[in-house]
This record gives structure tokens, C-alpha cells and sequence, in this order.
């Protein structure tokens, strides 16, 4: 996997796919990244990413096979960035097309293209034409929930798989998991779900207040961990005080 900037090529070090969910829409952050390299006179790291992510526009990760997203300029008709270049400073991207190839065994394949300020020289320093294609793998982790009612129990545990990118912490996985539709809707909109793994708490999420609590010291995922259990406790008070009595009974 190589970057060309211009006429220079060079390795990637690193490439990683961040997915996240908005609406039920995946939104991907690409990040590549070189080693120290030789550009003219200077050895910096070369950085192609994303910061703040674009929506796509589909809500499952196969729908991306054959996509194409063009920024005209340094963001596009949603206001989205087209991204940042990094040689000496970050710098915008001012146009530029990802394209995803394929996507097989959870690999994206993906050719991302266009022009970008660098502010180096007169060869270097804006709209200087760039070019790669790079493939990462993503995670994809196991999700099942508690029954909310008898009706609800026609589908045992719920099975799923969510994809997070390369690596998030428990509350962006849940909070991915909540974004992508997955959990039912309630009437009274009062109630509690919790992520577990095992024995293993990790992050609440109410629904009338739409917030989120950490419940364990270590807030990044295992990476032995593939997948989770979400419990439910039920609305409207009865579940709160269910929920502070499961609480208390986990931490004697």
C-alpha cells in the first residue's frame, strides 16, 4: 500500500477504518499513515485522514461496495470536510474522491484521490495532486438484548453484528449500537439498557434523558471481547429501581 503526493511515493504504515453511526447511517473515518520519510529537504509523517468523519448515506456496511463520494471542494453539499493532508501542518484537502472497491472478510478495499494544500514550495503548495489505495480491516462484534415483552420473545436473544472500525471504547460501541436502530422503541420512552459483557458491566444508557454512564474503570474494549449482551430493565419508575437494586447487588 503507497501514497503518491505529486511525483513521490511512499509505504503506508498504518491504515484503519473508524465506523460509527448517525441516524441509522454508517459514517467512516479513513486514516492512513507513513512512517518519517524523505519529502525534498525534510523527513516528516505523512497523514491522509478524516476528522470528522462523512455519512454515507447507507446503513449497512455491504452497501458500500461500489460507492463513490466526491468533494468539488474542500467540503461538500452537507458541509462535510473533504479531509486533511498532514506533511508540516494539517492542511485541508481541497478535492478529492473515495471510492470503496470491495469489502470481503471484513477488509475494506479502498482508492482515495484528489488535490490538497501542502505550503512547502512552488512544486508543493496548493492543490498538489495525491493518489492511494489501501485496504483495512474492521471489527465486528456479536450484540444480543433481553426480551422487552412476550411478543418480542419470538426472536431469540435478538442476534446481531455491529461494526465499530479498528478499535472505540464501550460507550462508542454503545452508543453505536443505539444509533444504529437496533434496540426497540418503548412506549413512555422511560427506560433503562445496560452493555455487559459476561459479569462485566460496562456502560448504561437511559432513554428520557438520552445520557450515558460508564460503569467500569477500563473504558476501552478487550480485544478478546467479540461479543455483548445488552439487559433491559423496564419503564417507567419500576425499572429505575430495579436498576439501582441490580447496581447495589453487583457492587456488595
Amino acid at each position: 500500500m503507497n501514497i503518491k503526493i505529486r511525483d513521490l511515493v511512499y509505504p503506508i504504515k498504518e491504515a484503519t477504518m473508524g465506523v460509527s453511526y448517525k441516524g441509522g447511517n454508517i459514517i467512516l473515518f479513513p486514516d492512513i499513515e507513513t512512517d518519517y520519510v524523505d519529502f525534498e529537504t525534510e523527513k516528516p509523517i505523512i497523514r491522509l485522514y478524516h476528522n470528522n468523519g462523512f455519512d454515507t448515506g447507507v446503513s449497512s456496511i455491504e452497501q458500500l461496495v461500489g460507492k463513490k463520494f466526491i468533494w468539488n471542494s474542500s467540503e461538500n453539499e452537507k458541509g462535510e470536510e473533504a479531509g486533511r493532508l498532514y506533511v508540516f501542518e494539517h492542511e485541508d484537502i481541497t478535492k478529492g474522491t473515495i471510492e470503496i472497491i470491495d469489502f470481503i472478510d471484513n477488509s475494506f478495499s479502498i482508492r482515495w484521490s484528489g488535490t490538497a494544500n501542502i505550503f512547502f514550495n512552488e512544486l508543493y503548495y496548493k492543490n498538489v495532486p495525491f493518489e492511494t489505495n489501501f485496504t483495512t480491516q474492521i471489527k465486528k462484534y456479536s450484540i444480543t438484548r433481553d426480551s422487552v415483552c412476550l411478543g418480542d420473545d419470538i426472536t431469540p436473544l435478538h442476534k446481531a453484528t455491529i461494526d465499530i472500525g479498528t478499535s472505540s471504547s464501550y460507550m462508542n460501541l454503545f452508543k453505536n449500537i443505539v444509533s444504529s436502530g437496533y434496540l426497540p422503541s418503548i412506549k413512555g420512552n422511560d427506560v433503562i439498557w445496560v452493555l455487559v459483557h459476561d459479569n462485566n458491566d460496562l456502560v448504561s444508557y437511559s432513554t428520557s434523558s438520552n445520557k450515558y454512564h460508564e460503569l467500569c474503570e477500563e473504558t476501552l474494549i478487550n480485544p478478546q471481547w467479540e461479543d455483548f449482551h445488552i439487559k433491559y430493565f423496564s419503564s417507567p419508575d419500576g425499572g429505575r429501581e430495579k436498576f439501582e437494586k441490580y447496581l447495589n447487588s453487583k457492587n456488595k
